[in-house]
């Protein structure tokens, strides 16, 4: 029994199984936030609750460049849209974290302000 061919097909398997992965299965790991970004976020967290929404927004964007999944990020991305009136932007952070996290506090709250702001009454009573 020879385990060249053996491994030399686990070795093709592999390979093909890294290949084929999405990029963002191999970026890394972005629970805790790495580095400098759990600072960040809460930053922006910081100048959010300071009415600096420009800064809450670019500690955001800081945190989002290399953890683009990150739902405290996403979230604070959602409130500070909120808070500028922009509730289209508001409603896409939100629903990006909604999608990988359903039950997820504060983009169902930040998901029906925007409901609520846009006067559909069926789904604020839905995600409230």
């Amino acid at each position: 029994m020879t385990l060249a061919p053996t491994r030399a097909i686990r070795g093709a398997v592999l390979a093909a199984t890294l290949l084929a992965a999405p990029l963002a299965a191999q970026a890394p790991a972005c629970r805790p936030l790495p580095g400098d970004l759990g600072a960040r976020a809460e930053a922006g967290w910081a100048a959010y609750r300071a009415g600096d929404l420009a800064a809450a927004e670019r500690a955001f964007g800081a945190v989002l460049a290399r953890c683009p999944d990150d739902a405290g990020a996403l979230n604070g991305r959602g409130y500070a849209a909120l808070r500028r009136d922009d509730l289209a932007a508001a409603a896409v952070s939100f629903e990006r974290v909604l999608r990988a996290a359903p039950d997820d506090v504060d983009a169902l709250t930040g998901r029906g302000l925007v409901a609520w702001r846009q006067g559909d009454l069926e789904a604020t009573r839905r995600l409230f």
